[in-house]
């Protein structure tokens, strides 16, 4: 399940930095313990309900698991998955008894169970909880103390705040922790933006990943017209195996749509006629006086009434009615000759070209270079949109945009994203003036009657509702990002993750942390600020380490009930285990859909949600510890969340390659800025106050400016090597594919006939065992399967096993001439000093990191069929075949009257009844046992 929330930063306004004036003491109404704080009251108030859902939550959780495994642990066991991709089943079935198994792997097994991206997508919470720890330790344990006895007249959780320093003396402390942990934030972004590079190299350098058509492509668009020609692609770069130019099929996609409508309308009217019969059936035969024959298949079929439609979609009550089922057979009859027809004439080369082309080459350094190259005269001319692209990810449609309507959708984008973060702020204003009631109430006379409700209700209200409300309405805004990214011209699926991470990260910097603590320290003192206009700088700067309350609650929100919710997946129970009790599947098609299809995260909206979390935890580090504290147990939940999510439940199907998380690091020092800014901002308000403040306000700003300086020249540095592959890596980790094959095939024999010599064996062994194996038989059949959950199904089996007949006839195979291996690469040696590897991580290599990764992926990709390698880039209409229609077996054989009766009717169309059946609950029932064996199962190649 995608659960899509929000966030946001600090950010100049008025008061926040840069404002100067005089300290002025918000002088505090007296009479009612309403002018006090209510943060403790808000804080227990959020943490008991909090405490209380996670552990409901969790408790159900724990009961159900074991029973609802394809919903709570999916990835043990469904055949989706290769047997690589698996994770181990828990060889003790009890309660309680997997975690304890779950807390023997280690995160690295991501690599080999998943993806790169799944990986970097956990490791990145416990990179913010280190940090946040770290942060605890070195800044909470000075500041906390410091701002407990400053003097400063404030309650509850106001006292550890900076609010509460009343002596100019202790802003030393402030500054220089800030340049201490700020000093170890951007450490830890270099430092994991380096592992990164190195990850990335040893991954992408592997045989497996560098002998993948993909990781050898690279997608250009702007091409001139006059460029569409594979043999002047062929004069402009070198080592060029493959072009494949993109042609414009909309009018064979939108007959292809048709198509596939008219074939499930009939699907579903076959099924609704055979369950009608069987209706009638169960009926009777719990009639006593009724001796029905199951098998008189004439009987049932006169007395059930055929479905019917009314064609006319403008005169659905008085239009005339149709057979569904002869309608949709006459259709199909016309329409897929005329598909074909129209496939085998673009196949000829009868159809318009597009402004775009994928091209295969020789090796990945090839591929590399060209990515680089500048390869036309003219500005915006065949430009590189992406290297080691998927065709599963290619948007197609988007291919179509010419230069000036891809500019304009790009430019609408940014407007409506801007517009859209503007705007938002309204309703996110609101709550933040909620977190504020206590404070409202006393400056306002028609809000007096919040006063005569108690601490603990004024806690409730202004702790848990408004980190409740603020989660709600930023649960709708990924979805639009999302939306907006795919219309902007985003020619990928990975290109539209990146983008809906940038869109949403700023929306969430703006609307959850700018706006919200904007409106929660102003509303604290607007009543004095309507009085006095003019102090209305020092007032909020006072105030404004104020709102550090309502994140604490918000951490607690997000840490414990969050991701317990996480865990439990209400969404995933209704919709995949209630929801189909009630209301059952009406097809096997529908069921099986659902079945095979896994939760995925979604990188862009989710990443920019966590990243935003962390930003607060730092931009509030220094002016308010406690924070650090709070994210730290709240980081901690959710990397245990996410961790058994990816484990047992996600599956991964964008390939970002890392790129997500190098956005993400980077996104972090926003936060940095934010902190440095808001001290500023406090310190200068007190500069005409006492001198003593000009020395914390200029060791601040130098801090600032060498932020600014030191994040230039890391992006400088270091980014470049985030998106490319070194060129002398790429040249000196060369292998030759053939001789690597043989060797590999020679090896694998070798381990067959020694392999019942090794039954006692640890269990790592067996695990590399069934792996090994599971890739021979894939290497033997000739079923490309992929080991990585990225690539979509693209080849039945029948369809794979007839190419794998061939693949060894002369001519028929397609590879590349050489590939990359970094195991062998031995310029740097492995360094096993712990210290040395946090503090000093550029010195642990590729070949090092690479030495990690499962053994499978030293094994390069095996050879392609021709035909499929040749078809590897061409749009999916050109090759797309009439979908077989899968309805359900009956006992009154009505099932096999209806196959033969659309087999007549419409020549081509395959229909099968395989593996389906009514329960005696009339309910549409499946193998899931078989599940390779349905009719809708497709295999995958490794593209």
């Amino acid at each position: 399940m995608d659960h899509d929330a929000f966030q946001a930063p600090l950010g100049p306004g008025g008061g926040f930095f840069g404002a100067t004036g005089n300290r002025t003491k918000v002088p505090e109404a007296g009479g009612s313990h309403r002018n006090k704080s209510s943060s403790v009251y808000s804080l227990i108030y959020t943490l008991i309900p909090s405490v209380l859902v996670a552990f409901i939550l969790l408790a159900i959780f724990f009961a159900l698991r074991n029973k609802l495994r394809r919903l709570y642990a999916p990835r043990t066991f469904i055949d989706v998955l290769t047997e690589q991709e698996k994770t181990p089943r828990d060889p003790d079935t009890s309660r309680f008894a997997w975690v304890k198994y779950f807390t023997t792997f280690e995160d690295t097994d991501l690599l080999n169970w998943q993806s790169l991206d799944a990986y970097l997508y956990v490791r990145f919470f416990k990179i913010i909880v280190v940090t946040c720890f770290f942060g605890f330790l070195l800044v909470g344990t000075v500041l906390i103390p410091i701002n407990a006895t400053g003097g400063g007249g404030q309650k509850q959780l106001d006292i550890l705040s900076f609010s509460n320093v009343k002596d100019p003396k202790r802003y030393w402390a402030h500054a220089v922790m800030a340049w201490v942990f700020f000093g170890f934030v951007l450490f830890m972004v270099t430092r994991e933006t380096i592992f990164l590079i190195h990850l990335r190299q040893a991954y992408l350098l592997s045989p497996w990943n560098s002998s993948k058509i993909s990781s050898r492509t690279v997608l250009f668009t702007s091409v001139p017209k006059h460029y569409c020609d594979k043999e002047k692609i062929k004069v402009i770069f070198d080592e060029v195996k493959t072009v494949w130019l993109v042609e414009d099929f909309k009018e064979l996609e939108d007959m292809i749509e048709k198509m596939d409508k008219a074939a499930m309308k009939l699907e579903a009217a076959e099924i609704k006629l055979i369950r009608s019969a069987n209706a009638k059936r169960l009926k009777m035969i719990k009639d006593p006086k009724a001796n029905p024959d199951d098998h008189d298949t004439d009987h049932w079929l006169a007395i059930t009434r055929r479905p019917q439609h009314r064609h006319d979609k403008f005169n659905f009550i008085w239009g005339n009615r149709f057979d569904t089922i002869a309608h949709c057979q006459e259709n199909l009859r016309k329409m897929i000759p005329a598909v074909k027809a129209a496939q085998r004439l673009r196949t000829d080369g009868e159809s318009k070209l597009l402004g775009a082309v994928f091209i295969e080459f020789e090796t990945q350094s090839a591929a590399q270079a060209a990515f680089t190259l500048v390869s036309f005269n003219h500005p915006e001319r065949i430009v590189p949109r992406q290297v080691g692209v998927h065709p599963n990810e290619v948007i197609w449609k988007n291919l179509r945009m010419s230069d000036w309507e891809a500019l304009g959708r790009k430019l609408l984008a940014f407007a409506f994203v801007a517009l859209l973060t503007v705007f938002w702020g309204i309703p996110v204003a609101f709550i933040g003036t909620i977190s504020n009631l206590n404070y409202l109430s006393q400056k306002f006379t028609w809000l007096h009657w919040l006063q005569d409700l108690n601490g603990k209700e004024l806690g409730l209200l202004t702790g848990l509702v408004p980190s409740l409300l603020l989660s709600f309405i930023q649960s709708l805004v990924p979805r639009f990002y999302r939306y907006i990214a795919r219309q902007s011209g985003a020619v990928t699926l990975s290109h539209v993750e990146l983008r809906t991470q940038s869109y949403f990260f700023v929306f969430s910097l703006v609307q959850v942390f700018l706006v919200t603590t904007f409106s929660s320290g102003a509303t604290a003192v607007i009543g004095q600020i309507v009085r006095e206009p003019r102090l209305a700088p020092s007032l909020l700067a006072e105030n404004l380490p104020k709102a550090s309350n309502f994140y604490i609650s918000y951490f607690v929100l997000y840490g414990v009930a969050i991701s317990a919710e996480n865990v439990f997946n209400p969404l995933g129970l209704f919709w995949d285990e209630i929801l189909p009790r009630i209301w059952p599947y009406a097809t096997p098609r529908e069921s099986f859909i659902k079945y095979v299809s896994l939760d995925t995260p979604g990188y862009g909206s989710e990443c920019a949600k966590w990243t935003n979390l962390a930003v607060i935890a730092i931009s509030y580090s220094c002016v308010a510890p406690l924070v650090l504290g709070f994210a730290t147990v709240g980081f901690v939940f959710i990397y245990l969340a996410m961790r058994y999510n990816f484990f047992y439940v996600y599956d991964t199907e964008i390939d970002t390659k890392g790129a997500f998380y190098a956005q993400a690091l980077q996104q972090l020092t926003v936060g940095i800025y934010i902190a440095e800014l808001c001290l500023i901002g406090l310190f200068s308000t007190r500069v005409g106050g006492d001198p003593l403040v000009n020395g914390p306000l200029i060791l601040m700003i130098i801090l600032f400016l060498a932020t600014i300086l030191y994040q230039y020249l890391m992006r400088e540095t270091l980014t470049p090597l985030t998106e490319l592959l070194p060129r002398n890596l790429l040249a000196e980790t060369e292998a030759d594919y053939e001789a690597r094959v043989s060797s590999e095939s020679a090896a694998a024999s070798n381990a067959q006939h020694q392999g019942g010599n090794g039954a006692n064996k640890k269990k790592d062994d067996n695990n590399n065992n069934k792996k090994k194996a599971s890739v021979d038989e894939n290497l033997r059949g000739g079923q490309l399967v992929s080991r990585n959950p990225e690539t979509q199904p693209l080849l039945a089996p029948d369809h794979a096993a007839r190419e794998g007949r061939t693949s060894h006839r002369a001519g028929s195979i397609h590879h590349p001439s050489r590939i990359n291996d970094i195991y062998g690469h031995e310029r740097y040696k492995k360094v096993k000093d712990n210290f040395q590897r946090w503090f000093a991580p550029h010195s642990q290599s590729p070949a090092a990191l690479a030495a990690t990764l499962h053994p499978s992926l030293r094994e390069p990709v095996p050879p392609y069929p021709k035909e499929v390698a040749q078809m590897a880039f061409v749009n999916p209409a050109i090759t797309r075949d009439p979908p077989t229609l899968w309805i359900v077996r009956d006992e009154m054989r009505i099932s096999e009257r209806e196959i033969g009766d659309c087999r007549r009717a419409v020549d081509g169309l395959d229909v099968r009844d395989d593996g389906a059946w009514l329960d005696e609950k009339n309910r549409v029932q499946w193998d899931k046992e078989r599940l390779r064996e349905m009719p809708l199962w497709e295999g995958r190649v490794i593209y």
